[in-house]
């Protein structure tokens, strides 16, 4: 819907959502459905040469969402491409890492935080390897020669049985009301 598209991810009182209230809300309207994951964001960019775009999932890597991904990779299954390229050539898991090592570059963070953040991100790097993501660095897009164009991975076979995850299946069923 449209109002779908244009949600703040904030609730009532004007507070960003937490992971877990992002999660529940994203299964609310996968429900309903009106979620669908595997469709891409077009990034503004200044180089009309090329769109940038994006995915849930690759922009839920990028900022350290583990619930998210899980959400996508376990209760989202065949409406997540989980092999996806970005323009690059780049899969989730290199824009998790990508942004991990942003974080540790990033002069304005305390030694704690960053800690933190390390943390975060290696779960989300752990995860990801487990699910069968390539682990290919950042590939910039004018660096690329046109095999690297393909917006999918080598795994038209990939079989979402063999990442099924039963104990989180449990735990969401446990949690629903």
């Amino acid at each position: 819907s449209n109002e779908l598209r244009h949600c703040s991810l904030e609730d009532q009182e004007d507070c960003v959502l937490s992971e877990a209230e992002l999660v529940t809300t994203m299964r609310w309207y996968l429900d309903m459905g009106e979620f669908n994951p595997s469709k891409i964001i077009v990034r503004e960019t200044d180089d009309e040469r090329f769109q940038d775009w994006t995915s849930t999932f690759h922009l839920a890597a990028e900022k350290g969402m583990l619930e998210v991904l899980r959400f996508l990779v376990y209760e989202c299954r065949g409406l997540q491409p989980l092999h996806t390229r970005t323009p690059g050539g780049n899969n989730a898991y290199a824009h998790a890492d990508r942004a991990l090592k942003k974080k540790m570059a990033d002069a304005d963070l305390t030694d704690n935080q960053k800690k933190r953040e390390k943390a975060k991100y290696n779960e989300v790097l752990s995860f990801l390897r487990g699910i069968g993501l390539s682990i290919r660095p950042w590939r910039d897009l004018a660096s690329n020669d046109e095999d690297d164009m393909s917006n999918s991975e080598e795994a038209s076979d990939f079989d979402y049985d063999e990442i099924y995850d039963e104990d989180y299946m449990q735990e969401q069923e446990q949690e629903s009301p």
